[in-house]
């Protein structure tokens, strides 16, 4: 049958998947979902099947999961089924429905698949969800990457997330479940188009498609193209990171001054925030302000990006942690650094920023280590009076994001040593040391 061929054809042409794999399958009840079980089962995989219920449609809500116990028991398929009171967890978090509702899902489809020793999560996406994504990402001005539409394979925390159907139109499937005589549920929102992706299906497409009868095969053949001219413009950025940027151990810091001066400045920084989540509206704002005084911060998912005149850094965002017990030895912190305390005779002074040698005499036991809070205070030695913690970061030229994740170690209420940095004078050794306590960062 055409159907499974082109789905074979689609699943060898982008190396989806290995002959026999187990993989998981997101089955909502839909006809795409219920097409690529049985379409996939009938190739020879070996399937488990995953149901979200976000409890967002009442009665329809558990037909649905009826619907697909029913469809997995027929088929001797196992089955996980998980609920979430999804409005209020997207009101509790300050984000949208749909939003919350693809963190649950993919969270729990990761969780699923490392329980059940899987590598690939298989979804129903098809050649029509592909256009309304084009239009709904041209709508909100993504860019070139947001133009060549659902990738037949992507990535998502070691989880291999493939699209078998990238390739069958919605009649295709439809035909193919007709042909199999299998019922499959309809969700009754996908009329409402108070959605976009509803309003862009029922009333864009079909005025396009009278347009030009084969709007769709000139749309998927303008999106391999852009697709191709993706790779070009990949690889250009790629060559000029190589002389702009700094890699991280959790991101990346780009020097302002040199990517005002690259041919195409947006397009890179826009390939590079993009790759972390960011929007391309933010790329066009920072390079309206390269080498201006000021700054700001922006968070996208784990990630934050902070601007200043000479940099834009991307960072993982800074684990805080309240105080931690440091004892001696090797003492491992909520950010997964470690500290190693140990005393030692007589007075040594090591020029080494992530080790700090304090009199052993001069703090109260035991040392405690968090990060920073607002309005922390410290005398650094060799200097006179005190300085905020966050000032003194700043004047040493820390990030926004640096400065969020800095850690002081604290004897009671006092701070020892800002980590990183030089300790407090009254705890510095001296004349009068005889033997001092060596705290060093790994």
């Amino acid at each position: 049958m055409k159907t499974l061929q082109t789905v074979a054809d689609t699943i060898r042409r982008h190396k989806l998947l290995s002959p026999g794999e187990r993989i998981l399958i997101a089955l909502s009840g839909g006809a795409d979902s219920v097409a690529l079980f049985l379409i996939l089962k009938e190739l020879g995989y070996d399937c488990v099947l995953a149901h979200c219920n976000f409890l967002l449609r009442d009665d329809e809500s558990y037909r649905d999961e009826t619907f697909v116990r029913n469809l997995a028991e027929t088929h001797g398929a196992p089955l996980h089924v998980a609920h979430w009171d999804t409005a209020a967890i997207a009101q509790e978090r300050g984000i949208s429905i749909e939003m919350a509702a693809r963190d649950l899902r993919y969270h729990w489809f990761e969780v699923i698949a490392e329980k059940e020793k899987i590598h690939t999560l298989c979804t129903g996406h098809h050649a029509a969800d592909n256009a309304e994504t084009f239009f709904l990402n041209l709508c909100r001005g993504t860019g070139i990457t947001g133009l060549t539409g659902i990738q037949p394979l992507s990535k998502r925390h070691g989880l291999r997330i493939v699209r078998p159907l990238i390739r069958l139109t919605r009649e295709e499937i439809e035909d193919f479940l007709k042909l199999r005589k299998q019922p499959f549920v309809v969700d009754s929102t996908n009329a409402d188009t108070t959605y976009r992706r509803n309003l862009i299906r029922q009333e864009l497409l079909p005025l396009l498609r009278r347009i030009n009868p084969s709007f769709d095969e000139a749309l998927a053949r303008t999106m391999r193209h852009l697709d191709e001219a993706k790779l070009g413009l990949n690889q250009y950025t790629a060559e000029s990171l190589g002389a702009i940027c700094t890699i991280l151990p959790d991101g990346i810091s780009i020097n302002a001054e040199s990517l005002r001066y690259c041919n195409a400045p947006g397009v890179i920084l826009h390939n590079v925030i993009s790759y972390y989540g960011f929007p391309a509206s933010l790329a066009d704002d920072l390079i309206s302000h390269l080498g201006e005084e000021g700054g700001g911060l922006y968070e996208a998912g784990d990630y934050l990006l902070s601007r200043n005149r000479d940099l834009i850094e991307i960072r993982r965002r800074p684990h805080s942690f309240d105080e931690v017990l440091l004892k001696p030895g090797r003492n491992t912190l909520p950010d997964g650094t470690h500290i190693t305390m140990e005393t030692r005779e007589g007075k040594e002074i090591v020029r080494n920023k992530n080790t700090a040698c304090i009199d052993s005499r001069s703090f109260l036991e035991p040392l405690k280590c968090r990060t920073t809070k607002r309005g922390d205070r410290f005398a650094p030695y060799g200097m006179r009076g005190s300085k905020l913690v966050s000032d003194y970061l700043c004047d040493r030229g820390y990030s926004r994001i640096s400065r969020l994740g800095a850690k002081v170690i604290l004897s009671g209420n006092d701070i020892v040593w800002v980590v990183g940095e030089r300790p407090a004078g009254r705890y510095a050794i001296s004349h009068a040391t005889r033997s001092h306590v060596r705290l060093t960062i790994e």
